[in-house]
Protein backbone atom coordinates (compact mmCIF):
# COMPACT_ATOMS: atom_id res chain seq x y z
CA UNK A 1 0.00 0.00 0.00
CA UNK A 2 2.77 2.40 1.32
CA UNK A 3 5.19 3.84 -1.53
CA UNK A 4 8.80 2.26 -1.51
CA UNK A 5 10.82 4.63 1.22
CA UNK A 6 7.76 5.72 3.60
CA UNK A 7 7.52 4.28 6.77
CA UNK A 8 4.02 3.09 7.78
CA UNK A 9 4.12 5.19 10.46
CA UNK A 10 5.11 9.02 8.92
CA UNK A 11 2.27 10.47 7.22
CA UNK A 12 2.90 13.66 5.15
CA UNK A 13 1.35 16.95 5.99
CA UNK A 14 -1.04 17.37 3.55
CA UNK A 15 -2.72 13.76 4.71
CA UNK A 16 -2.64 14.73 8.00
CA UNK A 17 -4.43 17.97 7.38
CA UNK A 18 -6.88 15.88 5.69
CA UNK A 19 -7.73 13.57 8.42
CA UNK A 20 -7.77 16.27 10.59
CA UNK A 21 -10.60 18.01 8.11
CA UNK A 22 -12.44 14.39 8.93
CA UNK A 23 -12.47 14.68 12.29
CA UNK A 24 -13.60 17.60 12.22
CA UNK A 25 -16.23 16.81 10.06
CA UNK A 26 -17.26 13.84 12.09
CA UNK A 27 -17.68 16.45 15.10
CA UNK A 28 -19.72 19.12 13.54
CA UNK A 29 -21.63 15.59 12.13
CA UNK A 30 -22.75 14.45 15.25
CA UNK A 31 -23.40 18.24 16.63
CA UNK A 32 -26.07 18.47 13.77
CA UNK A 33 -27.43 14.65 14.62
CA UNK A 34 -28.07 15.48 18.51
CA UNK A 35 -29.13 18.64 17.24
CA UNK A 36 -26.64 21.18 19.38
CA UNK A 37 -25.65 22.49 16.08
CA UNK A 38 -25.41 26.54 15.53
CA UNK A 39 -26.05 27.81 12.51
CA UNK A 40 -22.15 28.72 11.82
CA UNK A 41 -21.34 25.51 11.84
CA UNK A 42 -22.55 24.82 7.81
CA UNK A 43 -19.95 27.33 7.17
CA UNK A 44 -16.98 25.04 8.74
CA UNK A 45 -18.38 22.20 6.88
CA UNK A 46 -17.73 24.36 3.89
CA UNK A 47 -14.22 25.11 4.77
CA UNK A 48 -13.34 21.81 5.90
CA UNK A 49 -14.34 20.43 2.97
CA UNK A 50 -12.76 22.65 1.23
CA UNK A 51 -9.09 22.54 2.73
CA UNK A 52 -9.37 18.92 2.48
CA UNK A 53 -9.53 18.76 -0.80
CA UNK A 54 -6.94 21.05 -1.59
CA UNK A 55 -5.01 18.29 1.11
CA UNK A 56 -6.01 15.37 -1.06
CA UNK A 57 -4.98 17.23 -4.56
CA UNK A 58 -1.36 17.92 -3.34
CA UNK A 59 -0.75 14.60 -1.54
CA UNK A 60 -1.36 12.89 -5.24
CA UNK A 61 0.74 15.47 -7.19
CA UNK A 62 3.70 15.21 -4.76
CA UNK A 63 3.50 12.68 -2.65
CA UNK A 64 4.70 9.05 -4.04
CA UNK A 65 1.85 7.23 -3.22
CA UNK A 66 0.97 3.95 -4.70
CA UNK A 67 -1.92 3.64 -7.26
CA UNK A 68 -4.45 2.00 -4.66
CA UNK A 69 -4.28 5.25 -2.53
CA UNK A 70 -4.84 7.60 -5.59
CA UNK A 71 -8.38 6.76 -6.29
CA UNK A 72 -9.72 6.88 -2.81
CA UNK A 73 -8.06 10.44 -2.85
CA UNK A 74 -9.33 11.93 -5.73
CA UNK A 75 -12.70 10.24 -5.05
CA UNK A 76 -12.62 12.20 -1.87
CA UNK A 77 -11.68 15.02 -2.98
CA UNK A 78 -14.12 15.22 -6.14
CA UNK A 79 -17.26 14.56 -3.68
CA UNK A 80 -15.85 17.53 -1.18
CA UNK A 81 -15.51 20.30 -4.10
CA UNK A 82 -19.22 18.86 -4.61
CA UNK A 83 -20.05 19.98 -1.57
CA UNK A 84 -18.24 22.71 -1.56
CA UNK A 85 -20.05 24.18 -5.18
CA UNK A 86 -23.63 22.50 -4.46
CA UNK A 87 -23.81 24.01 -0.87
CA UNK A 88 -25.58 27.16 0.11
CA UNK A 89 -24.60 28.39 3.47
CA UNK A 90 -27.57 29.47 5.68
Amino acid sequence: MMAEGMQPYALAAPLMIAILCELIGWVVDVQVLVRKAPKWFAYINLIKSGVQSVCLVCAVMFLPLSNDAIIPMMATAAANVYVVVSTRPP
